[in-house]
């Protein structure tokens, strides 16, 4: 893994503010348009090693913000229909609570047929 302060320091701010467009998914003309310069330029940077390691390493940490985020929203989803199946209430929200956990786990009706 490349020292981040490296990269930063090998790269124009308007490299560094390129990179973290493209990692957010902006075409060349978008960055462009965007920061004011030619898109050949755009596609000058997209060669140099510092400009795509930022760019991989920005897109990265979106990942593993947005992994970490839908761990939270998957417990928090389990915690509900938990609380729908063991709760007092309409028989048929339960039953269809235990039905979608069986479908999420990939067991379902037809393969006990």
């Amino acid at each position: 893994m490349s020292d981040i302060t490296a990269i930063y320091n090998a790269l124009t701010n308007q490299q560094r503010e390129g990179a973290i467009l493209a990692a957010k998914g902006f075409s060349c003309k978008k960055i462009s348009q965007q920061l004011n310069v030619r898109q050949e330029t755009v596609s000058r940077w997209k060669n140099l090693p510092d400009y795509q390691e930022l760019v991989y390493l920005t897109a990265e940490e979106s990942r593993q913000i947005m992994i970490q985020r839908v761990g939270g929203l998957v417990e928090k989803a389990l915690d509900t229909i938990e609380h729908t199946m063991t709760a007092f209430g309409d028989p048929k929200l339960r039953f269809n609570a235990a039905l979608k956990v069986l479908e999420i786990a990939g067991v379902s009706h037809k393969t006990h047929e």
